[in-house]
This record gives structure tokens, sequence and C-alpha cells, in this order.
């Protein structure tokens, strides 16, 4: 759930502004071993619930001033999370939150943005991340970083707004930028645009469609979804060709997605006018607002083992839903030192 650097800035003016009780949630993070477990993120640090958002405990020790805007549960280790901050590049917990550190070794000094990871399938000590300044990539958990941009003329647009990899081919990563969407067969050693139906024009289009986020069909890996900054896009055959999914989507910035591990038919979108979900594949999408007073979303998360449970994320606080998005309930007790 990740933007463009234009984008990104102008998301936390408007949520600083329009922010009243509720405090903005500028990430989520579900434990892929125990979902009960709910990390997040606002202006004053990290917070994590052991309860599915019931109680909630600070999680901030070691950040200092750091203002995290990504984080990401490794799938093998869940004591293990690793945190992208807005100017301070990249923290790391090993014991569930209790103390971060910093692990910025290898990555540029103008590294400040980091929008979020991803781990190898049965390897999660390798770690992509998409930051300001490009992909980069660690074998060791984050003690090393090396720049994977591929060679001159590969990837023109280095800024890098979200990534993904491959569940069913853990060398096959997609790389989502300001610019449009890369591909790599080779874990970010080599990249290829990946623009047809995305951008017509593709002269002067390094700001041309920020890819915000990334989904890989669970069961087709083939079929993947972006949410962009002018909608949702859809490609069956491994990026080469994208076709926009928009019938009953309202408004063209699109933030957040997540789909339905046990049916990949259902999908929600998080937008700033609220969620919407299709239940047909992305021919036609519904709104599903019920209860969501703040309808700006920043990230949407869904329980891999209630599929009917999902957080939004928004500019006035954290909300869940028990029953596919049919009611939202607002959550409390976090933003607390």
């Amino acid at each position: 759930m990740k933007k463009s650097c234009v984008f990104l800035l102008l998301w936390m003016a408007l949520t600083a502004a329009c922010s009243r009780n509720e405090p903005t949630i500028y990430t989520i993070a579900l434990s892929p071993s125990n979902t009960h477990i709910v990390y997040i993120a606002t202006m004053k640090g990290v917070y994590k619930s052991r309860d599915n958002g019931a109680k909630w405990e600070s999680r901030s020790d070691g950040l200092g001033d750091a203002h995290v805007i990504s984080l990401a549960v490794d799938p093998y280790s869940p004591s293990t999370v690793y945190a992208g901050t807005f100017g301070d590049a990249i923290y790391r917990t090993s014991d569930g939150g209790q103390r971060w550190y910093p692990i910025n070794i290898g990555l540029k000094g103008h590294v400040s943005i980091v929008n979020g990871f991803a781990f190898r399938p049965k390897d999660s000590k390798t770690i992509l991340t998409a930051t300001t300044v490009g992909v980069f990539k660690s074998i060791n958990e984050g003690g090393e970083w090396i720049e994977k941009v591929g060679q001159v003329g590969e990837m023109e647009s280095v800024y890098a707004v979200s990534i993904a990899i491959d569940p069913k081919n853990s060398d096959l990563v997609y790389a989502g930028t300001s610019g449009g969407i890369y591909k790599s067969a080779d874990l970010g050693e080599h990249w290829q645009k990946k623009n047809a139906g995305l951008i017509k024009n593709e002269v002067g289009s390094a700001m041309g469609l920020g890819i915000n986020n990334i989904l890989i069909d669970p069961q087709q890996n083939t079929r993947l979804l972006l949410g962009t900054s002018l909608g949702i896009f859809q490609s069956m055959d491994g990026g080469d060709h994208w076709a926009k999914l928009a019938n009953g989507v309202g408004s063209p910035f699109v933030i957040g997605l997540a789909i339905d591990p046990k049916n990949s038919r259902v999908i929600y979108a998080g937008t700033d006018k609220g969620v919407y979900k299709t239940s047909d594949g992305g021919e036609t999408w519904v709104p599903k607002t019920g209860g969501l007073e703040s309808k700006v979303i920043r990230a949407i998360e869904i329980d891999r083992n209630q599929s009917q449970t999902l957080y939004a994320g928004t500019q006035g606080g954290l909300y869940k839903t028990s029953n596919g998005g049919e009611e939202w309930t607002l959550l409390k007790g976090y933003d607390k030192k």
C-alpha cells in the first residue's frame, strides 16, 4: 500500500489537515502465522495487538522520531518485523517489536522513503525493498543492501513505489514505480518495462502512473492486479498486457488492494472515497462503506485465515469488518505511549 514521492507528500498533507479525533493509520501488517497479531503505524509510532485489535501495546522503542510508513512481518520468523520510514530508511525488530534497530548498510545516503518489502518464498533472508532511489536487495535479513535497478536504461524511473515476488516462482519480481511497472526474471538483476495498456505515451512518463500496489493472484500467478493513481488494472499474462477495471469504482486513486486467498474473484480496493469490493474478478465493483466515518483509505489488509475479516487504515483511525465489508467498526486504544 505505497505511493510516489509527490503522491506521498500530498497524501500526508491531506491526512494531517483532515484528521480530527482519530489518528491517521499509515500501514497495517498481519502476522502470516498468527493473524490475531496485528501491527499498525501512526504518526506516534508502531502499535501491536495480540487479539485482533481489541487491545494495543506501543512498540516503538528504538525508532526514535522515525515516521514509519510501511511494515512487513517475516513469513518464516514472525517475531521479525521490518519497518520502512519516511526520512530514516529501514529498521528491524527480532523480538516482535520490543526493540528496533536501524539496518541501513549499503543503502544510499539519500534513501529517505521506504515504501514496501517483499520476501523471497521459502527464503525470507532474501528481501527486496522499494525506495525513493529504486529497488534494493538483501540476502542476509537486511544486514547489507545492494542496489538492483539493472543495467543502464533498464529501469528509467527509479522511484519504486511497490514490490512483489511471485509466490510460485521465487525469481520473478514485479516493481511498481512512478512511471509504471517493471518485471525481473532473475530476482532483480535485470528488468523489463511492462507498460502495454498502462501508459499510452512513454515519452516523459517518469511520473506518468504511480503503481501503489501489486497483487499476484495466489491461485493463478499469471494474473496480476495493480492499484494505481489512475485506477485498477489487470493482466492475465504475467504483465505483458494490461486492461483497466473501472466499472463501479468511485475514485481513480487506488492506494490499497486485498485479495481473498480462498476466492480470488473477491477483491477489495481502498481509495480516497472508501472501500470497494468485487465478487466477479473485477468486472463490477460496489462500495462497502457502512460504518466508515473516515473514507480516505491509507491501507487495507485481509485475514488470510478468516477472509471475511479485513482491516482498513484511514486518515481517521483503524476500522475492522468481520463480514466482508458489509459493516465496519472503529477500533480504539492505540496511539498512546
